[in-house]
């Protein structure tokens, strides 16, 4: 489940009319795949930065992310991050997020992590 830091449960999908077009151009099945790996990496870390779990390869299931925004590169990026807190929110462990501003690292993503005592 996902909470801001102030531990009020978030459940809306900020960006929702994109997210939904990109999402209807994904298969049922090419969206399954992509939250089970978005699951396995939420389980085995404490903290998540959205922009690092792709990496610069987007490769399966992934790619699919790619294809759904019409190979554009930002959009992919965008809705990743949405499928992201999405996955977040769907997550049985709590967890809050915020963005941070780090001139000295490449953070463009969410950052994400978990919390207890909610």
């Amino acid at each position: 489940m996902l909470f801001t830091v102030d531990k009020s449960k978030v459940e809306y999908i900020p960006h929702k009319r994109e997210y939904d077009l990109w999402r209807s151009r994904l298969g049922d099945q090419q969206h399954l795949e992509i939250m089970v790996e978005l699951e396995k990496v939420l389980n085995e870390k404490k903290v998540v930065v959205s922009s690092f779990v792709p990496g610069k390869h987007w490769e399966n299931p992934y790619a699919y992310i790619y294809e759904a925004c019409d190979h554009d590169e930002q959009n992919s990026a965008f809705f990743f991050g949405l499928l992201m807190w999405t996955a977040v929110q769907q997550h049985a462990d709590n967890w809050s997020f915020q963005k941070y501003d780090d001139s000295e690292r490449d953070i463009k993503g969410m950052t994400y992590f978990k919390i207890e005592g909610i």
